[in-house]
C-alpha cells in the first residue's frame, strides 16, 4: 500500500491555523482573567491615574499568564523630575518601590512595580522618555565599546 504525504503547503496551512486557533484560546483566556479582576484593580489603583490627559501619554492593560499589566508610557518629558512622572510614581510608591532600568541611548527610563498583596498579583510599568533636546537631561558618551562580531562567506565546493 502507498503512503500518503501530505502537500507541505496544505501542512504548513493547517499548522498555522491551529496556531492561530491556539492563540485566540489563549486571548479569549487572559480576556476573561481582565474582566475577572476588572473591579479589583479599578478599586485598588484608579484613584493613581487619575489625571493622566496629556497627548504625549498612553495608559494599556493586558493580562498575561494571569497576571494584570498596566503600563504607562510617558513622552516628551522635560525631564525625570516633570512633574506628571513624580506625581505618578508618588502615587505608586505609596503601594511599593519600582525597579528602575535605565536606557541611556533613549533618555529612558523604566520603572517597575510588582505588586502582590491580598487583591492578587498586578505589574504596573512606567515608561519614561526625557526629550532629545531637554535642556536639564542629556545623554553624554562615557566610553565606547568594541565587538567582536564574526564575518562568514559561502563556499561551495
Amino acid at each position: 500500500m502507498a503512503k500518503y504525504t501530505v502537500n507541505p503547503l496544505i501542512r504548513a496551512m493547517n499548522e498555522g491555523i491551529a496556531n492561530h486557533k491556539e492563540q485566540a484560546k489563549r486571548s479569549l483566556e487572559n480576556a476573561k482573567q481582565g474582566l475577572a479582576v476588572k473591579g479589583i484593580l479599578r478599586a485598588k489603583y484608579a484613584s493613581i491615574f487619575t489625571g493622566i490627559t496629556h497627548k504625549d501619554t498612553n495608559v494599556s492593560f493586558s493580562v498575561w499568564d494571569g497576571r494584570p499589566e498596566i503600563h504607562v508610557y510617558l513622552w516628551n518629558l522635560d525631564s525625570f523630575k516633570d512633574e506628571r512622572l513624580t506625581t505618578l510614581l508618588d502615587r505608586l510608591m505609596d503601594h511599593g518601590e519600582p525597579n528602575v532600568r535605565e536606557y541611556a541611548e533613549s533618555l529612558n527610563k523604566d520603572y517597575r512595580f510588582d505588586f502582590d498583596d491580598a487583591y492578587g498579583q498586578a505589574k504596573v510599568q512606567v515608561c519614561a522618555y526625557v526629550r532629545s533636546d531637554s535642556e536639564t537631561c542629556r545623554k553624554i558618551q562615557t566610553g565606547t565599546k568594541t565587538v567582536e562580531q564574526p564575518v562568514y562567506k559561502i563556499i561551495c565546493g
